[in-house]
């Protein structure tokens, strides 16, 4: 199994900043083009166990193909499809989003399971729903009561905020907490690359 690339690895020309998500065709990571152009990509993978699949890498090019031959404006425009030693790539636009809100992307943390397991992911608000686009997935989360507590540390530092509020700040105040995703929301400060600038959680209550 392809291991998860980190930040700073270099795919081709392009260098991985962060991960956006996963699906079954592949890994997307948030990435820069080191080249004079110097935008910043989507970059979907195709990993190596799953390349070796010869239906499954017809379908990545073919999806890769029929994107870049469209042109519309809630359509993701395709830079580029390469391959290297271990994977094939696409490279597409990153950042917009129909009707989208402006803002630095929200995280989503879906309730665990029993096996205290759960996803996670990195989510766009926007002003309502249009059409899909091929790599976004749509979720829609009712209004709730919520409690919001401030994580003013370095993001990596974020689940020793979690354990406070699970283990004392919840109990203390008499809340129970909901079966329903949790919102991170980063502040105006936040720099995304470095994981500076803190965020607030929305933890979702019980009525």
């Amino acid at each position: 199994m392809s291991k998860e690339l980190s930040a700073n690895t270099t795919l081709s020309h392009y260098r991985i900043i962060n991960k956006l998500g996963a699906g079954g065709m592949g890994e997307v990571y948030l990435a820069q083009d080191t080249s004079e152009l110097g935008r910043k990509v989507a970059l979907k993978i195709l990993p190596s166990e799953v390349a070796g699949d010869k239906d499954r890498l017809q379908r990545f090019i073919q999806e890769a193909r029929t994107v870049s031959n469209l042109n519309h404006p809630n359509i993701l425009t395709v830079h580029e499809f390469g391959k290297d030693a271990s994977s094939s790539f696409m490279a597409t636009e990153y950042g917009r989003i129909p009707y989208r809100v402006d803002g630095i992307p929200i995280g989503i943390q879906k309730p665990a399971d029993d096996e205290g397991e759960f996803e996670y992911i990195c989510a766009a608000e926007v002003s309502k729903f249009g059409d899909p686009l091929p790599e976004l997935v749509r979720i829609e989360i009712p209004s709730r009561r919520c409690a919001v507590f401030e994580h003013r540390g370095h993001v990596s530092t974020v689940g020793d905020t979690y354990a406070a509020i699970w283990n004392e700040a919840l109990y203390e105040r008499g809340w129970a907490p909901a079966n329903a995703p949790v919102i991170e929301r980063h502040s105006p400060s936040f720099d995304p690359e470095t994981g500076d600038g803190g965020l607030s959680l929305w933890i979702p209550l019980a009525d």
